[in-house]
């Protein structure tokens, strides 16, 4: 409205410009309340903190404020448990070592894993660094918009950051839970935690409360309904010391003997709650990137700013992309976080990466081969778990999260599909 009447004032002549303004003042104004109490508001998010938090950054960046390397954004790489452990780590060893850039140092788990702050529901995020890649597992975005905003958007002591790059490895929950399953069933195992793990009171102990977490995400969009995610606990319990024999062990000896129907059951209700539940931790926050993406865009429209540098910047990849075409995906994770390094030199480090995990795909060394799960029955397990009743239909809700999110990166357009199954 001040806007509209600093523009009559100065356009207009004297005697028309407060009348007009006033009758534009008022007609904005009247619209305004008619759509907040109808539609909602303009934007979909109601953090109008948000918005003065992107504003006051962007106003308040200067041309000199570079890193010294050059770059001006933060880089992270988020995974998931069997979702790019190995594959994050040879990405940021290639950038290190190659000499055209000045990556200096690669942190890993900045923010805390699998947990978060009980005031914000988000993780902690300690001070990232320009110049740095830094790695992370499993983060907690359960908090708002606006907290996820300046947990991710703060800058460095005395100096603003210009904004963040966020590649995001995620993973189809069919393969996914296959892996989980296969993984940790190998002789020897290795990990040793699961020898004596109780997968059921781990879920437990998170109570219902979690679920109020995963709501504003996964139930909002009729992904999994809170009766879906205590028919899970109800699977565990079905499954984990019910049989004769196991009456008092623990998760991993309950992967070697059941049934393989029912191993792989018990291994994706771990992956779904508790502490452990990354495939739905993913696809919360798959949603949250988006919708920090979202408001993001809300707020250039807002301030005619359409051609304003984007400050959250998200590129997801699926992790079985990199095994099934290692450079050209490998090529797009270069070009996405070294946006100014000569296409040559990001080529030769996609070569480099496809040349990497070729040797350890033909390596016979147990230890480098381990997280490559292999055996004749995966495509079995994997259809076997589409056909399942339960496990088919809230996985395949994920699924159409995932593959919507990784398909629309590839056209540089994030926003989710709603559809999924009821």
């Amino acid at each position: 409205i001040s806007k509209c009447t600093i523009f009559l004032a100065l356009h207009l002549p004297p005697m028309r410009t407060a009348s007009v303004a006033k009758a534009i003042a008022f007609s904005v104004l009247a619209l305004s309340l008619f759509l907040f109490s109808n539609l909602g508001g303009f934007f979909s998010s109601p953090d109008d903190a948000f918005d003065d938090i992107m504003l006051q950054r962007r106003l308040s960046e200067s041309d000199d404020d570079h890193d010294a390397n050059g770059y001006d954004d933060y880089l992270i790489i988020i995974f998931y448990h069997k979702t790019g452990h190995a594959i994050s780590r040879s990405l940021g060893r290639i950038i290190k070592a190659d000499k055209d850039n000045q990556f200096t140092y690669m942190p890993v788990n900045t923010l805390s894993i699998r947990e978060h702050d009980k005031q914000t529901n988000c993780s902690a995020v300690s001070s990232l660094k320009l110049g740095m890649i830094h790695i992370q597992e499993a983060p907690d975005f359960y908090c708002d918009i606006e907290t996820l905003a300046k947990e991710l958007l703060q800058g460095e002591p005395s100096r603003t950051k210009k904004g963040i790059k966020i590649v995001h490895l995620v993973r189809n929950p069919f393969p996914l839970t296959v892996s989980h399953y296969k993984y940790h069933s190998q002789e020897p195992t290795p990990e040793p935690w699961v020898k004596g793990f109780d997968v059921c009171h781990a879920q437990e102990k998170f109570g219902e409360d979690e679920y109020d977490l995963l709501e504003p995400t996964l139930g909002v969009n009729r992904i999994m309904s809170y009766d879906d995610f205590n028919s899970i606990l109800d699977v565990c319990h079905s499954l984990f010391r019910s049989h004769p024999g196991l009456e008092k062990s623990g998760f991993y000896q309950h992967l070697l003997k059941l049934d393989p129907e029912e191993g792989i059951q018990l291994a994706a209700t771990h992956m779904m709650r508790g502490r452990g539940g990354d495939l739905t931790r993913m696809a919360n926050n798959i949603i949250k990137l988006r919708q920090l993406q979202e408001v993001e865009e809300q707020v250039n429209v807002a301030e005619h700013q359409l051609k304003a540098p984007k400050r959250i910047q998200v590129l997801t990849l699926a992790t079985d992309d990199f095994t099934y075409k290692p450079k050209e995906t490998a090529y797009r994770f270069f070009d996405f976080a070294l946006g100014g390094t000569s296409r040559e030199s990001k080529e030769k480090m996609a070569i480099k990466y496809e040349e990497r995990f070729n040797k350890t795909l033909n390596s016979t060394h147990r230890v480098n081969t381990m997280h490559i799960t292999k055996g004749s029955d995966k495509a079995y397990l994997e259809d076997y778990m589409r056909s399942h009743e339960f496990f088919g239909r809230v996985l395949g809700n994920v699924e159409k999260v995932v593959e919507s999110a990784v398909e629309q990166s590839k056209d540089g357009n994030d926003k989710l599909e709603s559809t999924v199954e009821q």
